[in-house]
């Protein structure tokens, strides 16, 4: 599944960097934690990706995780997995609906 790729994933990706840690299509909390090791005053996440963000497996421990750390968090979603955003521990900063959709061409 090709989600929870954040800007910092990217930037780190592009620049050919090496985390010392387990290559993954989704990003993991042991991911975060050395990126934290590196970059300590990192203070905000923006948590979205190539996909839905809620769906992929580490999502809950990730946001809990970094808010935990007092990180500011945000969430960018479609919307269409509530039930995972409930079930945090603590809530991220900020949550945005993400209207992205289908271009449809008018007959």
């Amino acid at each position: 599944m090709d989600c929870f790729h954040g800007t910092i994933e990217g930037d780190i990706d592009s620049r050919g960097l090496n985390l010392g840690v387990e290559t993954s299509n989704d990003m993991t909390k042991a991911t975060v934690k050395k990126l934290l090791s590196i970059y300590p005053s990192i203070r905000s996440f923006s948590i979205s990706g190539q996909g839905e963000p809620t769906l992929c497996l580490g999502f809950v421990d990730i946001v809990d995780f970094l808010k935990q750390e007092g990180k500011n968090v945000g969430v960018i979603t479609n919307g269409t997995n509530p039930e995972k955003l409930l079930s945090l521990t603590c809530q991220p900063d900020y949550t945005s609906i993400s209207l992205y959709g289908m271009i449809t061409r008018a007959t």
